[in-house]
């Protein structure tokens, strides 16, 4: 099987700490952004950190009771924090929260629950996926708090040729289009406007967390077997390329987790975070 080396990007132990759980988003420009979360009796303390060029943007987020924050973007110059799994839906329904790099709640937004990922863009829309748990639709877009895209009414309801969305597991936000790879029939997706749209069936990679684009090539994640590989697919050509992934030093990169924006591809293994942009692996393999 081929092989290729992945770059070392970063640790995170340093910025890990005691908290309780962590974990990373990609920002529009293709920025880490990790976000940690540590219990302090009914409380949750959270700290985002921004890995933008090199600097870090550290906000201490005030502790806040009963919730766990999992999704960071930026949204201007302020931060989105977004709670997946809602604890008290029928008292208050917002689970979406501005803060200000101060750390202060500027407005708060209900998304629905049961969020997979967000991911924002420079416009500050915010494209928000869902798991089957959610009652909020599949694929929705917001601006300000507004609805301005749902997957059901403006692709699904007049094209049902195109499958319906069980659980959104992927989500890649470029400049051109929003990518989306879902089960259960794990179609890929992309999405150019309302009612605008590019379909891909037979995707034969199943279970894949996240991946990079370009053009029409994807570079996937591992799939459901977990096994240390990556695909590069190309949409058009219906061709598929299966690899290792090595360290630098040549061994086994086995990682657990993965997320992908644009070109890049972060693939996570405890605390060390390897970087794959699709480009280096095309002009490597083709």
């Amino acid at each position: 099987m081929k092989s290729l080396n992945a770059q070392l990007y970063c640790n995170l132990k340093s910025y890990l700490g005691r908290s309780d759980s962590w974990n990373i988003s990609i920002d529009y420009e293709g920025n880490l952004i990790v976000l940690t979360s540590t219990k302090e009796g009914s409380m949750y303390r959270h700290d985002l950190y921004h890995l933008k060029n090199d600097s870090t943007i550290h906000i201490k987020i005030p502790a806040l009771k009963m919730t766990i924050l999992t999704s960071a973007q930026p949204v201007g110059d302020n931060y989105l924090l977004v709670e997946a799994l809602m604890e008290d839906e029928e008292n208050d329904p917002r689970n979406a929260y501005v803060f200000n790099k101060e750390g202060s709640i500027l407005n708060k937004y209900a998304f629905g629950d049961g969020v997979e990922d967000v991911q924002t863009t420079p416009e500050d829309d915010v494209w928000v996926s869902y798991f089957d748990q959610s009652d909020a639709g599949r694929l929705n877009c917001f601006n300000n708090g507004n609805k301005t895209f749902d997957f059901y009414y403006s692709i699904r309801e007049k094209n049902r040729h195109v499958p319906p969305i069980d659980d959104c597991y992927a989500i890649n936000v470029t400049p051109d289009c929003t990518n989306i790879y879902y089960y259960s029939d794990f179609p890929f997706l992309k999405i150019n406007g309302e009612n605008e749209f590019e379909l891909f069936d037979d995707i034969p990679i199943q279970g894949s967390s996240a991946f990079a684009i370009h053009g029409y090539d994807v570079l996937f994640s591992q799939d459901y077997d977990a096994k240390p590989e990556v695909y590069l697919y190309a949409l058009q050509e219906k061709k598929k390329i299966t690899f290792k992934t090595l360290k630098p030093d040549g061994s086994i990169l086995n990682y657990h987790q993965a997320a992908g924006r644009g070109t890049k591809l972060f693939l996570i293994e405890d605390t060390e975070v390897y970087l794959l942009d699709i480009n280096h692996v095309k002009n490597f393999f083709l």
